[in-house]
């Protein structure tokens, strides 16, 4: 490639075959003072990408980061909790056709999301905690809030459930989102029944 008459080579700028970088997939998750990063792959891999993030700190940024303080874990093959999240890996399969004159061959490839699952009974053990169901899930009123007008009761309720449906709406199984609807709603009922 030619610019105003001096040579730029690419395959300097791309990454090479052995690099990890090539056909990888990082998650990145940062929590508090915690920074979680997340690859599929080998642990050769996963620690060659350890060292370049930690050159990238280091003469970027200045950020020395203590080796001692990076631990390598292996996840589990079904689901791991993360912030209230169940974090699983899903097999999903894309059928894909391939545009010929004529024949149209499909083909179907297969892969694997990373996902967040809606852990309903965590949840539902919370709110039992917090005294809006009983400990399988039935509910309950707040004879805290019985005290309180009506509107402000509803405006409570609200205020709960709008906190929770933001927080696990991008999540994938909303069942258990409308087991947790269904929990606040008739707990909502049942306080202000009972005023």
């Amino acid at each position: 490639f030619f610019a105003r008459g001096r040579v730029i080579r690419f395959s300097r700028l791309l990454p090479s075959r052995n690099s990890p970088i090539r056909n990888s997939c990082i998650h990145y998750a940062r929590y508090g003072n915690h920074c979680i990063l997340a690859s599929e792959g080998t642990i050769l891999s996963t620690r060659k990408w350890i060292h370049y993030i930690m050159r990238l700190w280091q003469y970027n940024y200045h950020f020395w980061v203590q080796p001692r303080g990076i631990r390598l874990r292996k996840s589990s093959k079904h689901c791991s909790y993360f912030l209230g999240y169940a974090l699983g890996l899903r097999s999903e399969m894309v059928e894909v056709k391939a545009r010929m004159i004529d024949y149209s061959p499909i083909t179907r490839l297969t892969f694997r999301v990373f996902c967040p699952i809606i852990p309903a009974s965590p949840l539902t053990k919370s709110l039992a905690k917090e005294g809006f169901c009983d400990g399988s899930g039935r509910p309950i009123s707040r004879s805290a809030w019985t005290t309180s007008t009506d509107d402000d009761i509803t405006n409570r309720f609200n205020h709960v459930w709008r906190s929770l449906s933001l927080y696990y709406s991008g999540s994938f199984g909303v069942s258990g989102l409308y087991k947790i609807r269904y929990i606040l709603r008739f707990s909502c009922a049942k306080t202000l029944a009972g005023k």
